[in-house]
């Protein structure tokens, strides 16, 4: 494995790069682009390409994914922040910290608000 072959994959691909670029450069589209071709000629590592795969599944079972939404959910309400915060384990989070959960996840809001009008 090449040494920057995980490169495009430590972006979360909102967009804000392409939206903030002076010569207007897809640069989301393009690291997406790369991820495949990552993929593709097998430069991505085994455990990337085994997540990216049960995601997958995840998101193509409308059942599997509420359920994995729900423990999420629950999941992260009941971790407590040194083991969120863990440099060893979640080097993302060292200088980052995540929103307050809500009460009630938004599908559960939805559901609840779909029919007031």
């Amino acid at each position: 494995m090449n040494q920057f072959s995980e490169l495009p994959f430590h972006s979360s691909l909102c967009g804000s790069c392409s939206e903030v670029c002076p010569v207007r450069i897809n640069i989301a589209e393009q690291i997406g682009l790369w991820r495949q071709r990552m993929v593709n000629i097998n430069e991505s590592s085994k455990a990337l390409h085994y997540a990216f795969g049960a995601v997958e599944k995840v998101f193509a079972n409308p059942k599997l994914f509420r359920l994995a939404e729900k423990a999420a959910y629950y999941g992260m309400k009941l971790t407590p922040n040194w083991l969120l915060y863990n440099t060893k384990l979640n080097a993302w989070g060292k200088h980052r910290e995540l929103p307050e959960i809500k009460k009630e996840t938004f599908r559960d809001w939805y559901i609840k608000n779909r029919l007031k009008k």
